[in-house]
């Protein structure tokens, strides 16, 4: 896995767990173990982590639907 794949992945689940607004930096890069340094190569603020996580999950929503909708299709 990718560390930007990754940084989402445990960000996702601190956000979840814990609210947005309680989650710091440094929560996540002690999650990842790994310093802040290597996390803002990726994303510079905290705003951009969920900005696209948001996009994540938004185009993995969007193939759900998508799916749902084929199927429906196809039994049609």
């Amino acid at each position: 896995m990718e560390p930007q794949e990754k940084i989402l992945k445990s960000s996702l689940e601190l956000f979840f767990k814990y609210g947005i607004k309680r989650v710091t930096m440094d929560d996540i890069a002690k999650e990842l173990g790994m310093s802040k340094k290597t996390i803002y190569q990726f994303y510079k603020e905290k705003d951009d982590l969920v900005n696209q996580l948001c996009i994540v999950e938004m185009k993995k929503q969007e193939c759900i639907f998508k799916n749902i909708e084929e199927q429906s299709r196809s039994h049609s």
